[in-house]
Order: structure tokens, then sequence, then C-alpha cells
């Protein structure tokens, strides 16, 4: 970033952990774009079922632990 050639502790931090990349966003629309078989930007229950090993493994649904949790919200 300050073009001397070599990465200093704050151009690393910028490159690890960019300020305007979300994390979160960029893994629901990977889970999305690998599980929506018919390419129309929405997942079916069949959808979700037929690729679960995709959202087991992600971060964006905490491994699933969500799932399982009971939420007042709810």
């Amino acid at each position: 970033m300050n073009k001397d050639g070599k990465l200093d502790k704050d151009e690393i931090r910028h490159w690890i952990l960019p300020q305007d990349y979300d994390h979160a966003h960029a893994e629901a629309r990977h889970l999305v774009y690998e599980s929506d078989k018919n390419k129309d930007e929405k997942l079916t229950k069949e959808e979700i079922l037929d690729n679960w090993n995709m959202s087991v493994g992600s971060q964006a649904t905490n491994y699933w632990e969500d799932l399982t949790k009971n939420h007042d919200e709810l």
C-alpha cells in the first residue's frame, strides 16, 4: 500500500481482514451458489437437503449449531 515493496503489519492486517469485505455475506452467497441447482437464487428444502454437507461445514451456519439451539425469538 505504501509502495515500499514490503508488507508491514498494517498492510498484512488489511490483506487478511479487509475492511470492505463481508465474510458472512460472501459465505452465504457461496452456499446458495453451490446448493441452488436450478439457479433461481432461492433454495428449496430439497436443494438444502441434497447439499446439506455444504452447510454443515460452513461458518455462516456456525456448523449448524444455531439450528439445534432453542431460540427465544422464534
